[in-house]
């Protein structure tokens, strides 16, 4: 049977009726208590790989108005809002571009590889932002915060630069030493 567009509308509504209760639920990590385990992206997944891209456009909108609606802020500027969406919005564009690339209706096996590029992506995105964005403006609430972090990122940068001088010494040694055999 044909799905006409009432009935797409109407459950893209209760995937995001459902997304926004998810999302309301807070289940913290036990190893991170600071990091809430978010299973709301189930909703998205399944909205973006059943109903298509402005569907789950319309699931991640109302969660994020609701979150910010019901929680308030969470983190200086709405950041764990702000974040929370752009993960969903992700997940969305990289499943969708995939889709197009790997056909997932075609078997079970596209499939489940779009949705392991798609979270794979994800991840590499949430990473890019909670290093040069989150990590930064949590820091920034404490005045010795960001010094702090930015002591760490020049030490670190320092040590990196020592260690690869001192390897590429070592390596031209070893190339002058064994060339020198011959």
């Amino acid at each position: 049977m044909e799905s006409t567009k009432t009935q797409k509308m109407v459950l893209a509504a209760m995937l995001a009726a459902l997304g926004m209760i998810l999302n309301l639920i807070e289940i913290p990590y036990p190893f991170a208590p600071w990091l809430n385990l978010d299973l709301s992206e189930i909703v998205v997944l399944v909205a973006i790989s059943t109903l298509g891209f402005i569907p789950a456009l319309f699931v991640c909108i109302c969660k994020f108005v609701v979150s910010i609606l019901f929680k308030g802020p969470v983190g200086p500027m709405a950041i764990g809002q702000i974040v929370a969406l752009i993960a969903s919005l992700s997940i969305c564009v990289t499943y969708s571009l995939l889709a197009r690339k790997i056909d997932p209706e075609k078997n079970l096996k596209n499939y489940f590889l779009d949705m392991v590029l798609t979270m794979l992506v994800f991840a590499f995105i949430m990473f890019v932002i909670n290093y040069f964005f989150v990590t930064p403006t949590y820091l920034m609430q404490n005045r010795h915060g960001i010094q702090i972090y930015l002591l760490q990122l020049i030490f670190k940068h320092l040590i990196n630069n020592m260690v690869q001088i001192f390897q590429f010494r070592n390596f031209y040694l070893f190339i002058t030493l064994w060339t020198s055999y011959f």
